[in-house]
């Protein structure tokens, strides 16, 4: 899951910053940051433990799927930016 989350933004990149928009990038910057990774660890016992004390999702499973809805709303707008800017 974590894998598969961080490829999808990674994809995203060249079209961020494409759009030259401050907001945009720093929406991108936020997406990167290694929590929200943590948060779908599935590790139960030791480093895994940590995560889903601090977790505001009850699995890592609803953490991926939050996290993938936030990135699909997050492309359209970056898509909807560029298409503007054409």
């Amino acid at each position: 899951m974590q894998r598969r989350c961080f490829e999808e933004i990674k994809l995203l990149e060249p079209f961020v910053k494409k759009t030259e928009d401050p907001e945009i990038l720093r929406i991108w910057k936020h997406l990167l940051t290694s929590d929200h990774y943590y948060y779908m660890c599935t590790k139960w016992l030791g480093d895994g433990d940590v995560h889903s004390y601090f977790s505001v999702h009850s699995t890592p499973f609803e953490a991926a799927v939050n996290f993938m809805a936030v990135l699909m709303d997050f492309k359209a707008q970056v898509f909807k930016k560029l298409s503007r800017m054409a």
